[in-house]
């Protein structure tokens, strides 16, 4: 009897089995990768006749979505999107496959249309970035970096609402930093370093702005002018790097409002005047650099300073008090005011001490040669003067 309830319980339980195994095979699949989908991404390695791409890594009977580098169905972070993104190819990292030219208008990677997270750095692309990537309006990452790419950054990336992540560092990009940069709010994250773009620093009127960036790279560019007063309402700024440039003017002390501030580089521009001692309230900071600028005057003290290597203010002629950052046989050449002082000093001394010695010579023999009209026609009039010494 016992016996008999087993074998019909082992049943019940096969059978359940055997109809969720049915009904799975009949739902559509997580990762089912479109035709159109795979048609893309194939079509678009062959734009490039010359590229190193494996081609192995991407299996034609394969599912595509499983494919190297390509993930489907959510986004980077594991998150399913909705149903309706099953398939559909949503990032696609081909970094460091050296693809070998140019990024097509009309390339088929424009019609992924779900893609959100494009990642083609270190990949040898060239000519200008086209206007098209401002078509994938679900993008919220895009790195094309360490390529060969020219031109102006297209105007219809300002349109990428969703935009949190740019990334065009190390390129030959020129012409300025375009103004509509300003509208991307939910930007975390610019990097536009190593390229060569030219004009002032683009700053909105609105504080709101960028109130999400984290992390901003102009370094290695062509920018100049001053540094605007506005930077200081990016409140969640971690790191700031606007070295390699030809900013002017002073370090504007609204960089003390970067409360979160933990890296700052401001190295070899041509800024001028004195460190903001107001920076020593940035307790967050780990990493400062201000070397070969023009700037002058004491180095802030306080530990964020004193804990920086000697070379963060090298090729400064005009800062002075380094000695507890880079000891006494590293510290710069007085300036002209540190100059100055000494030589007063010196020729203080040399009032106070010389006339005993001086005139207990030359008085002596000019009264008892009978010259005393010689000495008052040379030494009557003659003043005392400290010699200015060029900056």
């Amino acid at each position: 009897m016992i016996q008999n309830h087993c074998y019909c319980f082992s049943g019940i339980i096969i059978t359940i089995y055997c109809c969720l195994l049915i009904h799975a095979l009949a739902s559509p699949a997580l990762h089912f990768c479109r035709h159109d989908q795979r048609k893309a991404l194939l079509e678009f390695i062959d734009e490039f006749p010359t590229n190193e791409f494996n081609a192995s890594l991407w299996n034609k009977s394969s599912d595509c979505c499983f494919w190297e580098g390509v993930k489907c169905d959510y986004d980077r972070y594991g998150q399913v999107i909705s149903s309706d993104t099953y398939g559909q190819v949503m990032s696609l990292d081909l970094s460091e496959v050296f693809l070998n030219g140019p990024l097509k208008t009309n390339s088929s990677l424009f019609r992924l249309h779900y893609l959100s997270y494009p990642k083609l750095s270190l990949c040898d692309l060239q000519g200008e970035i086209p206007s098209s990537l401002g078509n994938l309006s679900r993008l919220t990452f895009v790195n094309l970096s360490g390529n060969n790419l020219i031109g102006e950054i297209p105007a219809s990336i300002g349109y990428l609402n969703n935009l949190s992540e740019l990334s065009f560092e190390d390129n030959n990009l020129t012409g300025e930093i375009p103004s509509w940069i300003g509208n991307l709010s939910s930007l975390t994250n610019i990097n536009l370093g190593s390229n060569e773009l030219c004009g002032t620093l683009y700053h909105h009127h609105k504080p709101i702005v960028f109130q999400s960036l984290i992390a901003l790279d102009l370094s290695g560019n062509r920018i100049y002018g001053n540094i605007p007063v506005s930077i200081g309402f990016l409140k969640k700024l971690s790191l700031l790097n606007l070295s390699h440039n030809a900013f002017t003017d002073v370090i504007p002390r609204s960089l003390a409002d970067l409360t979160n501030l933990e890296t700052l580089d401001l190295s070899s521009n041509m800024l001028s005047g004195e460190i903001p001692q107001y920076l020593t309230s940035l307790s967050s900071i780990s990493y400062m650099n201000f070397s070969h600028n023009r700037l002058t005057g004491p180095v802030p003290r306080g530990t964020q300073f004193q804990s920086q290597n000697c070379s963060s203010f090298m090729d400064n002629p005009g800062l002075y008090d380094l000695q507890e950052i880079c000891g006494e046989l590293h510290v710069p050449e007085p300036t002209s005011q540190q100059h100055e002082e000494k030589i007063f000093n010196w020729v203080a001394a040399a009032i106070a001490y010389g006339p005993g010695v001086f005139f207990g010579f030359v008085v002596g023999y000019v009264f008892t040669s009978d010259k005393q009209e010689w000495f008052t026609e040379r030494f009557g009039r003659r003043k005392l003067r400290v010699t200015r010494i060029a900056r």
